[in-house]
């Protein structure tokens, strides 16, 4: 199969965050399949707006919680 890319211009950590809670971001089916493996790489965008490297590594891995929450499936989270 191919890869879904979710990827948005300029996205930040806070707006992934709405998105997989509710944005609608990670539907049921896709949500449930254990076989799924996302890809992340987030947080780039709120540094390079100016946000401090602390809080954006916190909104990293509040991204990766909220994805682990809500899917059966796996993470793998890029460096920055």
């Amino acid at each position: 199969p191919s890869p879904a890319v979710l990827a948005i211009s300029g996205d930040q950590t806070q707006h992934l965050l709405w998105r997989l809670g509710d944005g609608g971001e990670l539907p049921p089916p896709l949500a449930s399949d254990g076989a799924l493996t996302a890809v992340v790489m987030i947080g780039t965008n709120n540094l390079g707006a100016g946000h401090l490297p602390g809080p954006t590594a916190e909104g990293v891995l509040a991204v990766a919680r909220e994805y682990l929450r809500r899917s059966r499936g796996r993470l793998l989270l890029c460096a920055l």
